[in-house]
C-alpha cells in the first residue's frame, strides 16, 4: 500500500525562536475561515419574472488551494438570496439566468432565520462569515447586452432585438415631446377596442406604398 503525502499550510518562515512567525501564522489561519466577498458563477435560479424575489445556486470562481498549490474548487453555494432593483412594489426586473458571472457577499451572522421569515429573527446559529449566508449581486463580468435600456447625455437608447416591447398600463399612456416623434418601423399597428385619439398641430401621413384607414366611420377635419 503506497503512503500519501499531505502538506499543509506552514513554511520554513512560520516558526521563529521569538514566537512572532507563529502567532502570525495562527492569525493568518483564522482569517483564513471568514469568507467576505468573491465572485461566483450562477449554476441554478428559481427567478420567475414578475414573481416574488427568488433565489440561486452559485459556485465560487476563486478556487481553494493546498499547502503545495494544488487547486480545490469549491463546491455549490445553494438558496442565495439575489438582488433586484425594488422598492416597495415598484421594480426594474432583471432576474439572474444560468452562467452569469455576479458577486457574492457572506454577511457577518447566520440569515437563515431572516431568509424563512422574511423579517427580523435572531441568528440561526453562531456561524460567522460563512459561505451559507451569501447574498448574490449580478453583472459582473458579463458578455455585451443584445436587449438594453442605455441612459446617455443626450439621449436614452431602447434596445429590443427579436422580442417585442409591451407596454400595459391600467390606465392611459402619455406621450409628452418638445419637438418630434420619429419612427423608422416597418409596420405600426394601433390595435384596441377604445378610441384612438391623436391631437397635433399637423400630422403628415408620408409612404412609397398605400396608405388604408378602415372604420366604420372616418371624419376628417
Amino acid at each position: 500500500m503506497s503512503e500519501q503525502t499531505f502538506y499543509g499550510q506552514q513554511h520554513l518562515t512560520t516558526d521563529d525562536e521569538g514566537g512572532f512567525n507563529s502567532l502570525s501564522f495562527l492569525v493568518s489561519q483564522g482569517l483564513a475561515k471568514l469568507n467576505t466577498s468573491t465572485l461566483v458563477k450562477v449554476l441554478r435560479t428559481d427567478a420567475s419574472g414578475t414573481a416574488a424575489v427568488g433565489y440561486v445556486d452559485v459556485m465560487p470562481l476563486v478556487h481553494q488551494q493546498t499547502g503545495d498549490d494544488q487547486s480545490v474548487p469549491h463546491g455549490t453555494i445553494y438558496g442565495v438570496p439575489y438582488l433586484r432593483l425594488q422598492g416597495g412594489t415598484n421594480a426594474v426586473i432583471v432576474d439572474p439566468v444560468v452562467g452569469d458571472t455576479g458577486f457574492c457577499l457572506f454577511a457577518d451572522r447566520d440569515i437563515s432565520a431572516v431568509k424563512a421569515n422574511h423579517g427580523p429573527a435572531n441568528p440561526g446559529s453562531r456561524r460567522r462569515f460563512d459561505f451559507a449566508d451569501a447574498m448574490y449581486i449580478g453583472g459582473w463580468i458579463s458578455k455585451a447586452p443584445k436587449n438594453y435600456i442605455q441612459i446617455k447625455d443626450d439621449s436614452i437608447e431602447i434596445y429590443a432585438t427579436s422580442s417585442p416591447i409591451n407596454i400595459t398600463t391600467a390606465d392611459k399612456i402619455n406621450n409628452v415631446a418638445s419637438d418630434s416623434v420619429n419612427s423608422n418601423a416597418p409596420e405600426i399597428k394601433l390595435t384596441g377596442s377604445a378610441k384612438v385619439t391623436v391631437i397635433a398641430p399637423e400630422i403628415d401621413l408620408t409612404a412609397s406604398a398605400t396608405v388604408k384607414v378602415t372604420a366604420p366611420s372616418i371624419t376628417l377635419n
